[in-house]
């Protein structure tokens, strides 16, 4: 059996492991052709379809398509293994079907105290018969987020030996649900006919979903590795659309309930230290809390939709946190609390109090 006719038996593999442990990283967090290091959270499995298209001139102006579709899920230890699927890509002559297996792990965060996000991404492209692989990093400054990532391929485009690429980008967001983005991406040694990979695009988080939708402008075909990262003279417009399936809401279990007490204050006690969390993909980060007694944690609903902070025995609750809302709480008792998510009981955190 041929590696590419292996596709369906991979594909079926896949979608029996996506259930075990499978929530969409924004659009609003990455760019047209850079991922950002998007990791996958256990509960979700992605789906994400890009579509872009061409126009002739008047007097045909005829359309053509250019999807691709991605279809994800999110493992423990911030690791995402997904592929991508293309129709009508350009990466190898004469094979318009383009697929691309892909495992990607983020380490480091920087959310969790490390300067920047780091992730690294390995996969395989059957079109090119290629092992392909990219290390992305990231860092946000308030409402700017900057992209770096370095890609290899072992056959880029079923016919070189090994290529590399280099390339950044960034995102602006501005009010709450838009930002504004763009990329460039530069093939090392690249011929005449492999142009600067560029892209442009305004993203859109559709209030109080988990979907987020990008309008885009660019040169590339694809969102595999090697489709986003040569540029042609053909320029592309098209659009991202995120669809996150949360699959923890439908199973049942008992849940932990809290040792120790919770104070029923929602002020700091004076002179006590504060720490920061938040929700974000329709999660808690960080997922566990190690904290002095007297700490106050502060939570801000970064994420689309409406949120709680809820004890696991529903001893107590917060009200609702709306898109931009905080909440805190202090814990002057040492134990160990679970905490979840009213709404979205999938969403757990632990905090521990010594």
């Amino acid at each position: 059996m041929t590696a590419r006719a292996r596709v369906p038996a991979l594909v079926a593999i896949f979608l029996m492991a996506g259930p075990l442990a499978v929530a969409a990283q924004s659009l609003l967090q990455r760019t047209p052709n850079l991922s950002g290091g998007w990791d996958g959270t256990p509960g979700t499995v992605y789906f994400n379809f890009l579509h872009r298209f061409t126009v002739t001139p008047a007097p045909q102006r005829q359309v053509t398509n250019y999807p691709t579709f991605l279809l994800g899920a999110g493992l423990p230890g911030n690791a995402l293994v997904a592929f991508n699927y293309s129709t009508r890509s350009a990466v190898v002559p004469n094979y318009p079907n383009e697929w691309e297996f892909l495992a990607r792990v983020m380490p480091l965060k920087q959310f969790s105290g490390f300067p920047a996000d780091l992730s690294l991404q390995a996969g395989y492209n059957l079109a090119a018969e290629s092992v392909d692989g990219e290390l992305n990093v990231s860092r946000q400054f308030g409402p700017l987020r900057l992209l770096g990532v370095a890609r290899g391929m072992s056959h880029a485009y079923g016919q070189d030996t090994a290529r590399f690429a280099f390339g950044g980008g960034a995102s602006l967001q501005f009010l709450r649900w838009f930002a504004v983005s763009g990329d460039a991406v530069q093939l090392l040694d690249a011929s005449d006919r492999e142009e600067l990979a560029w892209g442009g695009a305004l993203q859109i988080a559709i209030p109080y979903t988990p979907h987020t939708l990008s309008l885009q402008v660019t040169n590339t075909n694809s969102l595999t590795v090697e489709g986003a990262s040569r540029g042609e003279s053909t320029r592309r417009y098209g659009f991202e659309f995120t669809i996150p399936l949360h699959l923890n809401r439908y199973r049942g279990g008992p849940q932990t309930v809290a040792r120790g007490s919770v104070p029923q204050t929602d002020e700091p006690p004076t002179g006590g230290p504060i720490v920061r969390a938040r929700m974000r993909g329709a999660a808690f980060e960080p997922a566990q809390l190690r904290i002095q007694a007297g700490t106050t944690v502060v939570w801000s609903n970064d994420d689309q939709m409406m949120h709680t902070v809820k004890a696991a025995d529903a001893s107590w609750e917060s009200p609702e946190m709306k898109p931009g809302g905080t909440y805190r709480r202090a814990f002057t008792q040492p134990g160990r609390y679970e905490i979840t998510c009213g709404p979205h009981p999938f969403m757990k955190l632990t905090v521990e109090v010594r």
